[in-house]
């Protein structure tokens, strides 16, 4: 028998309780670790952390500011450890709480972390960049 696939999930816990804590930076570091170690040890992977996913499930019970503020947190810390995919969208309370009118908040949290990961098309329109960026030291931006 031949073992092709594993996967490996630390989580953080909560030894007061006894739960696992989703939703917090501990969560989301636990997660890319995950990921880094799969793609090591894991040759069937043929993508490495760059392509892991930011875990978005958070501890809210209802659509609101902490869920938004808490899934937009970690969207924004898995996008700059560059992930590029985002799971746990609409469901709040860890896994136990579907929330249809969470999806377009979920959406624009999206779309605002995407933005700066485009970044800028300096390719476009021919502009002298370096020549825009000496004018804008002097103070000549329109």
């Amino acid at each position: 028998m031949t073992l092709n696939h594993y996967s490996l999930g630390p989580f953080a816990l909560d030894l007061r309780y006894g739960t696992t804590v989703f939703g917090s930076p501990k969560a989301c570091l636990l997660g890319h670790l995950s990921a880094e170690i799969e793609s090591f040890y894991g040759p069937w992977r043929a993508y490495g952390i760059g392509h892991a996913s930011a875990g978005i499930r958070v501890q809210a019970n209802s659509p609101g500011a902490q869920d938004s503020a808490e899934e937009a947190s970690l969207m924004a810390a898995g996008a700059l450890m560059e992930a590029r995919s985002s799971s746990g969208a609409v469901i709040l309370s860890l896994d136990e709480v579907f929330s249809a009118e969470q999806l377009p908040l979920d959406l624009e949290i999206r779309d605002s972390v995407q933005r700066p990961i485009a970044g800028l098309d300096l390719d476009d329109a021919g502009i002298d960049w370096p020549a825009e960026v000496e004018r804008g030291k002097r103070g000549a931006f329109s």
